[in-house]
């Protein structure tokens, strides 16, 4: 059962379905003024393909890999990774002039996005983050702690050099394969442990909320359910669950927005292809205009975030939808095949992470993200001499 949670087709039409059902419940009179029931049916569909392929994807080949989580006689106890991951940081925070974190610590201004060495960061970012996805799976084959070594370092770097995103794309992959590999029986108690600190994640998430909106300039506490136009249910709840309700949907609402307002089919192929399908490292020198010919409608400047459906409706609008849905199949069907013998959990955690982070945004032209699959594919396999490079 715990397999579903390393099932990108599964975890995709799961996400959008409680998204669908969430935003259509009309828990926020802000989104009355967005639904467009041509692209309900196209999600729909797109759902039901996703929970009907990850269903197939789940029955012939998770279920019936019977390696997936015993050890492997093959796997090399030296690496090159903890190595590469110390210089790299090294370089980019001797070209940066300081560590992030205590540079910040003591005032200075700093921006991540404009953090390392030109063109070796992105690389190095996608390298740090296969690292610690390929040797988290190796502890979990092997149970020997030295593979835990660049997991750990991964997670100090993103911290220091400031990157949540990069953090995120780290953790949530390595807690999906944790998850997935455990084998205590879940029982009741479990469940309870879960939903309590759940609650107490909701709650607390609410409270940081709050806490920036009042230090942003608005006088009351509960500033977000005005902002959102909560429904009256969530009056005598603790903020934090329409906190949730509102990061979750948002996005969602404004891809509706789009088509609701016109907003759609404002490009070619050729524009398509720039903002929804190449990684932003390509994108930003064959297009570097297209932030600024093709922006987003939002629904209140404070949510701000679109799913990664909406620029390929923007740009080339419903046939840019059933593409973008296209290249998101072909992605996961061919990585996985790449890797069906070779460190598939790590395939399909990183997979599904990026599955669910689709009702946010674009992963797959985040370059880190795009190079952190590509590198578990092909360097986790490398050699030189007798250690891996990875």
């Amino acid at each position: 059962m715990r397999k579903i949670l390393i099932n990108p087709f599964l975890m995709f039409g799961l996400t959008f379905l409680y998204v669908f059902i969430s935003f259509n419940m009309g828990l926020s009179d802000l989104y009355l003024k967005t639904n467009d029931y041509s692209l309900n049916l196209i999600f729909a569909c797109f759902i039901v393909m996703c929970l009907f392929l990850g269903g197939v994807y789940h029955l012939t080949l998770l279920s019936r890999n019977k390696n997936l989580f015993q050890t492997s006689q093959s796997i090399s106890k030296r690496t090159f990774s903890n190595s590469i991951l110390i210089v790299g940081f090294i370089l980019e925070c001797a070209n940066n002039g300081g560590v992030p974190l205590f540079l910040v610590l003591k005032g200075a201004v700093y921006d991540y996005t404009q953090f390392g060495i030109k063109t070796f960061h992105v690389f190095y970012m996608g390298y740090l983050s296969a690292s610690a996805i390929i040797n988290f799976e190796r502890y979990l084959l092997t149970r020997s702690k030295y593979y835990l070594i660049a997991p750990l370092l991964a997670v100090i770097i993103t911290i220091l050099i400031l990157n949540r995103g990069a953090l995120l794309l780290i953790l949530f992959p390595i807690a999906l394969m944790y998850i997935a590999s455990l084998r205590v029986k879940i029982k009741i108690k479990h469940f309870t442990l879960i939903g309590a600190m759940l609650i107490a994640v909701i709650v607390g998430f609410g409270i940081l909320g709050d806490k920036r909106l009042l230090s942003s300039g608005y006088e009351e506490a509960d500033a977000i359910l005005k902002i959102g136009e909560a429904s009256p249910v969530f009056e005598n709840l603790p903020t934090g669950f329409f906190w949730v309700y509102l990061y979750s949907t948002s996005p969602f609402a404004n891809l509706m927005l789009q088509a609701n307002q016109g907003n759609f089919n404002q490009g070619d192929i050729g524009d398509f292809l720039a903002t929804s399908i190449y990684p932003d490292f390509i994108s930003k020198y064959t297009n570097p205009t297209m932030d600024e010919r093709f922006s987003l409608i939002k629904i209140t400047p404070e949510l701000n975030v679109g799913t990664a459906f909406c620029m390929p409706l923007i740009t080339f609008g419903i046939a840019g939808l059933i593409m973008y849905f296209a290249w998101f199949l072909i992605f996961n069907f061919l990585f996985i095949w790449l890797n069906k013998n070779s460190y598939l959990l790590s395939t399909a955690a990183t997979l599904t992470s990026i599955a669910i982070f689709l009702s946010f945004n674009n992963m797959l032209t985040f370059s880190s993200c795009v190079l952190q699959i590509i590198f578990i594919t092909v360097f986790s396999r490398l050699r030189c001499g007798r250690k891996m490079v990875m």
